[in-house]
Formats: C-alpha cells, sequence, structure tokens
C-alpha cells in the first residue's frame, strides 16, 4: 500500500514539475498568473494565501498540481488586458508552452547527473571472464588483466577498446597490460565474428563517479539519447499499426512506478525520471488541448502574424478532446485489463517491437 501511494505521489510530482515550468516562465515573462496549486484544480483547499497578483496554495486532491493564468481563453473577461495570455505575442506563448515539457526533461536530466556524480557500475577495461578457445584464451590473457593500450591507442574505457578491436579483425595488434601490478605486452592475433574484429572476453564492472561537469555533459547526451530512441520506436509502431499496443495509461505507469519503489529509492527515481521523459513527449503531441497542439496554433499565429479565430480554436479544442478523451478510455481500458489478467508483472512481460 505503501508501494502504491509513493508511486501516485511520485507521478503527481512529476504533473507539478510541468506546471512549475509554465509558471516560471509566465512568472519571467511578465505574464499575471492567477493561480499556482498543489494538487487537482478541484475540491476543497487546504489552505492558500495571496503574493503580488497570484494566490498559491494546496488542494486536498495532492495529485500533481496546476496553474491558472489572467486570460487564457479570447472569451475570458480580462484577456485584453496587457498582462494576460491572450494577448501576449507568438513567441512569449510559445515559451510558456514549452516550458512544461522542458522542465520534465530537466527533472530526468537532474535525476541522471545525480547518479552519475555519485556513482554507477560501468564496464571497464579490467577483463572479468576469457572465452576459453577465443583469441584473446590463445594469447594467454587471463581474468584480472587491465588492458591499457591496443598498439598505440590507449583505451580508457571498455567502449574506446571495443571499437579499436572491432575495427582490427584478422591483424595482430600488440597490447599493453598490467598484470599483478606490472606492466606486459601481449601479441594477440584479433579473430572475426560478423565480418568485426573480436578477442573473446568480457568486461569487469567497476563504480564509476563523474565530476559534475563531465556528469552534466553525459548527463544530456544520455537524455537526449533516450529521447531520439523513443522518438524512433514511436515512428516505428505508428508506421506497425502497433502504437496503442505500447502506450501505458497513468494506471501502467502507476503500477510500473509500485513495482519500481519495491526494489528501493535507485529503481523509484529511475522510472520517474523514464515517465518525466515521456510526459514530456506526450504533451507535445499536436493535438489541442495538449502543449504540443498550442504550439501549432502558436506558431501558426507568429508566422500569420495574426490571432487564430475564438470559433477555430473552440471546434480545435472539442475535437482534440474528443480524441484525447477516446485515447485514454482505451489505454486505461487495456492497462486495467493486463492488471486483471496477468497482475502487475504484464507491464514487464510484453514483447518490444
Amino acid at each position: 500500500m505503501w508501494f502504491l501511494l509513493l508511486a501516485i505521489f511520485g507521478i503527481g510530482f512529476l504533473i507539478l514539475v510541468h506546471e512549475a515550468g509554465h509558471f516560471v516562465v509566465a512568472k519571467l515573462l511578465g505574464v499575471k498568473v492567477k493561480e499556482f496549486f498543489i494538487g487537482l484544480p478541484f475540491g476543497p483547499e487546504i489552505f492558500s494565501f495571496k503574493l503580488g497578483k497570484t494566490r498559491y496554495g494546496i488542494r486536498w486532491l495532492l495529485l500533481g498540481g496546476y496553474v491558472s493564468f489572467s486570460g487564457e481563453k479570447p472569451e475570458d473577461e480580462e484577456s485584453q488586458n496587457e498582462d494576460s495570455f491572450y494577448n501576449q505575442p507568438a513567441y512569449k506563448k510559445i515559451a510558456i508552452t514549452l516550458a512544461g515539457p522542458f522542465f520534465n526533461y530537466l527533472f530526468a536530466l537532474f535525476v541522471v547527473v545525480f547518479f552519475f556524480t555519485r556513482g554507477f557500475y560501468a564496464p571497464s577495461t579490467t577483463i572479468f571472464k576469457v572465452e576459453k578457445g577465443s583469441p584473446a584464451h590463445l594469447a594467454g590473457l587471463v581474468s584480472g588483466d587491465k588492458i591499457l593500450k591496443v598498439d598505440d591507442k590507449y583505451t580508457l574505457s571498455w567502449n574506446e577498446l571495443t571499437e579499436i578491436i572491432r575495427s582490427r579483425p584478422n591483424k595482430v595488434v600488440t597490447i599493453v597490460l598490467i598484470r599483478d601490478k606490472k606492466v606486459k605486452k601481449i601479441r594477440v592475433k584479433v579473430g572475426v565474428k560478423k565480418k568485426k574484429g573480436y578477442l573473446g572476453i568480457q568486461p569487469q564492472l567497476e563504480k564509476v563517479s563523474l565530476p559534475f561537469l563531465i556528469a552534466l555533459k553525459e548527463g544530456i547526451v544520455f537524455t537526449w539519447g533516450q529521447i531520439k530512441f523513443t522518438l524512433l520506436l514511436i515512428i516505428k509502431t505508428i508506421f506497425q499499426g502497433t502504437l496503442l499496443k505500447y502506450t501505458t495509461s497513468v494506471v501502467g505507469a502507476t503500477a510500473i512506478t509500485t513495482e519500481a519503489a519495491r526494489f528501493g529509492w535507485d529503481s523509484f527515481l529511475s522510472v520517474l525520471a523514464a515517465i518525466s521523459l515521456a510526459l514530456a513527449l506526450a504533451n507535445l503531441l499536436p493535438i489541442l488541448p495538449a502543449d504540443g497542439g498550442n504550439l501549432v496554433v502558436q506558431f501558426y499565429e507568429g508566422l500569420a502574424g495574426k490571432k487564430v479565430s475564438p470559433r477555430v480554436l473552440q471546434f480545435l479544442q472539442i475535437i482534440g478532446l474528443t480524441l484525447l478523451g477516446f485515447l485514454f478510455l482505451y489505454v486505461v481500458f487495456s492497462d486495467i485489463r493486463i492488471l486483471v489478467t496477468r497482475g502487475i508483472h504484464g507491464f514487464f512481460e510484453l514483447p518490444p517491437p
């Protein structure tokens, strides 16, 4: 029960992070924020207070949060005020809209950088196991050898070592290594597997801690790589007609997060980071009222130099809400079916597309 509550509040926190992005950038750009609350935008308040033009507070349903701007819709009385959202130039609206997904990305990046600076286990250039009959075994390499160089190239990481060996099929190389605190040189004829060079060794995992700036750089590369992988997967499943099969609702996300919480904080934070990236991408869906749909409208307004008429906006909202409503119900019922028929572990049994 506690793990379930932790999962629910964890996902709610990601929603609050998203709304905080809209809030912070709106404040910076001089747009009037009417309310910024922790909790869903209905139900009684626990407490609230007003600071400047904004009312802050907490509502009873502590799931996520919400932010409301002055004059968000053209029919609002305040829509023509100088500090209303509707009356802002397109570039300000775009910045405020993008801030939500961007803050979700920043949260995922924060988690990755935290793990990188705290320390993580990664393959090293120290040999853990040598395959019998492999080129490494025939040349006399043994477990515990730490490879320093291959010919004239230093091997500072397992990836560098792998790239060097794969580029030298059927070639004789000189490996410089440390064994029993002594430097040794061993000549090895690199084998061939799938047209690439191979030695037949497995790396030893070693704990690595990165300095903050390097962790930040590697974290950006890693999280951006995850985004590209997810986008390519979405495109692939769209063409295969299996997108909905691999789409998870808040029900599935809560089930996965609950299971992750059972394995400890590292697992819990890792899943939250992944969900945060997924939430950022989902909100960029080009359908109103999602952030992506608003961005399409805002880019049009910026390029055309005029605002979309209230009637057109209302029509697009109705179409978008209908589509998202059907999608939401389909995915929720699909996740419930998985829970009923296979239990919480059913979400981990789906084969990749």
